[in-house]
């Protein structure tokens, strides 16, 4: 071998290493630039980050709001405090812990600092739960068909099960006979609560 075509060999690997490296930070880039609606993350500012929540959430699109909020944790894009506070106390307000419960991972792996000084945001979850407890407890039967319909939407989509062992609880341990049946109906319904009660 030749010192021209030795030479020429390693200008080759490195044009190729390079060249793989270049594609990486590229795709690292349409990455946090990609979402399901086109927007692009990596030119939001957080005052247009928490318009498109906000926007989000008026037009009832929850899924859409976890999806952002992913992307923004994997892209490392950090949302305000006010933004944070408020999507916490929507989803708190409306009932939603396994909303709260996506919002809380994002903290977590985003600003780690702030989720451990806030408690791990531990109370916007408990006032998830006492919407849950006081809907059964205020007999409000529209409601309860509603928060069964959505545990269990939630724990066969997010395997998230801590909801549906929370309403079960709720119901089995009311005083109302028709509350009792829902708990014992969510049993029956459910083979997941059903291993999760048996344990």
């Amino acid at each position: 071998m030749t010192l021209d075509a030795f030479a020429n060999e390693i200008f080759e690997r490195h044009k190729t290493v390079k060249f793989q490296r270049s594609d990486l930070a590229e795709a690292n880039i349409q990455r946090c630039t990609y979402t399901s609606d086109k927007t692009n993350l990596s030119s939001m500012s957080s005052v247009d980050l928490e318009n498109k929540f906000m926007e989000l959430i008026e037009r009832n699109r929850d899924r859409d709001v976890a999806e952002l909020l992913n992307q923004c944790k994997e892209c490392k894009k950090l949302l305000t405090y006010a933004t944070v506070k408020k999507l916490f106390r929507h989803y708190s307000m409306h009932g939603r812990p396994e909303k709260v419960a996506v919002i809380q991972e994002y903290c977590l792996t985003i600003d780690p600092v702030a989720y451990r000084r806030n408690g791990e945001f531990q109370h916007y979850l408990a006032k998830a739960e006492e919407l849950i407890q006081d809907s059964v407890l205020n007999r409000s039967e529209a409601s309860l068909v509603i928060f069964k319909k959505y545990v269990l939407e939630f724990s066969d989509e997010w395997s998230d099960h801590y909801p549906l062992v929370c309403f079960w609880h709720i119901c089995w341990a009311s005083n109302w006979f028709s509350d009792q049946m829902l708990g014992d109906e969510l049993l029956e319904t459910s083979d997941v609560l059903l291993g999760i009660v048996c344990e």
